[in-house]
C-alpha cells in the first residue's frame, strides 16, 4: 500500500511538473506573442505616419514652389508692362526652365508665348517665331 501511495504521489507530482512545465511555456509563449504583435503594430503605425507625413511635406513643397512660380509670371507681366522687356524676358527665360523641370506643359507653354512677346518687343523676331513654334508643340 506504501508502495502505491508513493507512486501516485510521484506520479502526480511528476503530472503536476509537466503541467507547469507546460504552463510556464505557455505564458511565455503568450508574453513573446503579445510583444511581437505590439511591435508589429508600432512599426505599422509608425510607417503609415511617415509615409503621411511625407506625403504632406511634398504636398507643401510642391505648391510653395507653384506659387513661387505663378509669381514669376507675374513678375515678368509687371516687367512687361513697365517697359522693362529684357529683365521681363529673363524672368520668363528661368519660368520655362522651372515648367520644364516639373513637366507642367500648359504652363510651360503659356510662359513660352510671354517669352515671345518680349522677344518680339526687343526686335528678335526670328528668336520670337522660334519660341512660338516650340510653344505650340
Amino acid at each position: 500500500m506504501k508502495n502505491i501511495f508513493l507512486k501516485l504521489t510521484i506520479s502526480s507530482i511528476k503530472y503536476a511538473n509537466k503541467q507547469n512545465k507546460l504552463s510556464f511555456f505557455w505564458s511565455i509563449k503568450q508574453i513573446i506573442s503579445i510583444r511581437l504583435l505590439k511591435g508589429l503594430i508600432i512599426c505599422l503605425l509608425l510607417g503609415f505616419l511617415t509615409s503621411f507625413s511625407i506625403h504632406t511635406i511634398a504636398i507643401s513643397a510642391f505648391s510653395h514652389s507653384s506659387t513661387q512660380l505663378d509669381s514669376l509670371l507675374k513678375q515678368g507681366h509687371t516687367l512687361y508692362e513697365s517697359g522693362e522687356f529684357t529683365e521681363a524676358v529673363n524672368v520668363w527665360e528661368n519660368a520655362v526652365l522651372y515648367f520644364e523641370k516639373q513637366q507642367n506643359k500648359r504652363k510651360q507653354a503659356l510662359t513660352l508665348s510671354y517669352l515671345a512677346l518680349g522677344y518680339q518687343e526687343l526686335g528678335k523676331t526670328s528668336e520670337a517665331d522660334r519660341i512660338s513654334h516650340s510653344a505650340l508643340k
